[in-house]
C-alpha cells in the first residue's frame, strides 16, 4: 500500500502542467461565478486533507475531492458579502456593487453576464463587439447593454435602471423598451407589461414597423442647420465604430427618409447591417428596410427583405405587420395575387388582433386580382365584422347593388 500522503490532493490541482492548468481553470471559471477567496480555498484544502489523513493515496480521490471542492466553491458565491466594493471583471470594464448586493453569477470574457439577485451595482461597460453584448439579468428584466455607464437596483418587487451614459436595452419576458442617458425605467413601467409598438415615424403615424428619428439621437450631428451638414457629421461619427456609429448611421438613414432620398435610406441601413449584424438596433433597420426598398421601387428586393424579417424575427409582434406588406407587393407589383391571397388569409386566421381588418381587406384584393370564386363571400365577411371600417365604402362599391 502507498504512503499516506494528505497533501498529494492539493499538490495535484497546483501541478504545474497542462493539465494542472485546466483544472484550475475549471475551479476558477467554469461555473461562470466568480473566483473563490483565496482564504477560503485553503480553508477547503485543508479540511480535504484532514480527512484523508486516514486514508490511502489512491487514483480514486481525484475526481471526488476535485467535484466536492467545486461544489463547496460554487456554494460559496452566492452568499452575501457586506460592505461596497468592485467585482473584478477585468476587460469588460469596472462594476461596483452595494453593500447588500447579491451576485449569484458573475461576468467573464466568454459568458458577459451578470445574476444580480438583489441590490444595486453600478456598471461602466466598455464598448462590446456586435454580437456579445454585456448583460445584467435580475429577476423581472434582462438589461442589455454594448457599452455604456448604468446602474441597476433591485429590491423584492421590482428592478431600477438608469443610464448616466448611452444608452441600454432593457426587456421583460413581453417587451421591450430603450433607456437613454439621463433616463430611468423600472420593472413595472407599463411599456414592459405588454408587446410596445415600434416608436412611430413622423411620415407613418400609424405603422408600428417605421422607426421614429428620435431612437438614435447624435445631438452633435443634429443641431446643425443644413442638411447636407447634417449627413457630412453622421458619416464622420459613423467612421468612428461602436455604439456611436450605429447611432449615426440609423440617424442618417432616417433623416435621408425623411427628406425623400429613398436611395441613400437604404444604403445607410445597408452599411448598418453590414457593419453590425447583430447590433443594438438590428431588428428595428430590418422592418424599415422593407419599407425603403418598396416606397423606393425595388419590388424584388423588398419581397426578399420581408421573407428575411419574417424568418429572422417570427416571435417580433411587428413582423405579421411586415407579411402584410409584402402580400401588398406581390399583389400590386409582382402580378403575385396567389401567393398574396395565401399570406393574408393567413394573417386573416391567426395574425394579431389590429391587423385583421387590413388583412381582410388584403385578402379580398388578391382574391380579386386572382379572380377566386372566394372573393364575394370575404366582401360579406369584411362588412359584417367591420361596417364602419375605414374600407367599408370601398368593399361596398364592389360588391355593387
Amino acid at each position: 500500500m502507498a504512503d499516506r500522503d494528505p497533501g498529494a490532493p492539493k499538490r495535484w490541482l497546483d501541478e504545474d502542467d497542462a493539465s494542472g492548468a485546466e483544472r484550475r481553470r475549471l475551479l476558477r471559471e467554469g461555473t461562470g461565478l466568480r473566483p473563490f477567496p483565496a482564504a477560503r480555498q485553503e480553508a477547503v484544502w485543508t479540511g480535504a486533507q484532514q480527512k484523508l489523513s486516514g486514508a490511502g493515496t489512491f487514483a480514486w480521490w481525484k475526481p471526488l475531492i476535485a467535484a466536492a471542492a467545486l461544489v463547496v466553491m460554487i456554494v460559496a458565491t452566492s452568499v452575501v458579502t457586506r460592505g461596497p466594493r468592485t467585482l473584478p471583471i477585468g476587460d469588460l470594464g469596472r462594476v461596483v456593487l452595494s453593500d447588500d448586493a447579491r451576485v449569484t453569477a458573475a461576468p467573464t470574457l466568454v459568458h458577459p453576464e451578470l445574476d444580480l439577485a438583489s441590490g444595486s451595482i453600478d456598471a461602466q461597460i466598455y464598448h462590446r463587439p456586435p454580437g456579445q453584448p454585456f448583460m445584467v439579468v435580475t429577476p423581472q428584466v434582462h438589461v442589455i447593454v454594448v457599452g455604456t455607464h448604468f446602474s441597476v437596483q433591485v429590491d423584492s418587487s421590482r428592478t431600477v435602471v438608469a443610464v448616466q451614459e448611452g444608452r441600454v436595452r432593457v426587456e421583460s419576458p413581453e417587451a421591450a423598451v430603450f433607456v437613454s442617458a439621463g433616463e430611468s425605467v423600472t420593472s413595472d413601467d407599463p411599456r414592459l407589461r405588454a408587446p410596445a409598438p415600434a416608436p412611430v415615424a413622423p411620415r407613418t403615424s400609424n405603422d408600428p414597423t417605421r422607426m421614429d428619428r428620435r431612437v438614435a439621437e447624435v445631438p452633435q450631428c443634429s443641431q446643425l442647420s443644413s442638411d447636407s451638414a447634417r449627413d457630412t457629421c453622421f458619416s464622420q461619427v459613423a467612421s468612428r465604430g461602436g455604439l456611436d456609429a450605429e447611432n449615426a448611421l440609423v440617424s442618417q438613414a432616417l433623416e435621408r427618409r425623411d427628406r425623400g432620398d429613398l436611395a441613400g435610406a437604404v444604403a445607410a441601413l445597408d452599411a448598418y447591417q453590414s457593419r453590425f449584424p447583430n447590433g443594438l438596433f438590428g431588428p428595428e433597420v430590418a422592418f424599415e428596410r422593407v419599407h425603403e426598398l418598396a416606397d423606393s421601387g425595388r419590388y424584388a428586393d423588398a419581397r426578399t427583405a420581408a421573407e428575411n424579417v419574417e424568418h429572422a424575427f417570427p416571435s417580433d409582434p411587428r413582423t405579421p405587420g411586415i407579411s402584410l406588406l409584402r402580400a401588398q407587393v406581390l399583389r400590386e407589383h409582382l402580378a403575385d395575387p396567389a401567393d398574396a391571397v395565401e399570406l393574408a388569409r393567413k394573417l386573416v386566421s391567426s395574425g394579431p388582433k389590429e391587423l385583421q381588418e387590413p388583412a381582410l381587406y388584403e385578402l379580398g384584393l388578391s382574391q380579386d386580382a386572382s379572380h377566386s370564386a372566394d372573393v364575394a363571400s370575404t366582401w360579406h365577411k369584411y362588412l359584417q365584422e367591420f361596417p364602419n371600417g375605414p374600407h367599408a365604402q370601398a368593399v361596398k362599391a364592389r360588391l355593387g347593388p
